[in-house]
């Protein structure tokens, strides 16, 4: 005589409303890891507020990045 058991998992389901969340989340996340808001203050000052930081528009995203880019 043989005895047989079968048993199934199944994982519970995280409903719709998590995935909208999520997604907002991560593009959060992304936009603030790339700094744009950063660099499109920046790009949006004259060349002379520019000037008065020490900058020039083809520096400006080594500024913004500059804790990260070792150049």
């Amino acid at each position: 005589m043989a005895l047989t058991q079968t048993a199934i998992y199944t994982a519970p389901r995280l409903g719709n409303p998590t995935w909208p969340r999520l997604r907002l989340w991560l593009a959060r996340f992304i936009r603030a890891r790339a700094r744009t808001d950063q660099i499109e203050r920046l790009e949006a000052m004259s060349d002379a507020e520019l000037a008065d930081l020490g900058l020039t528009r083809d520096k400006i995203v080594l500024h913004v990045f500059r804790d990260r880019a070792f150049v």
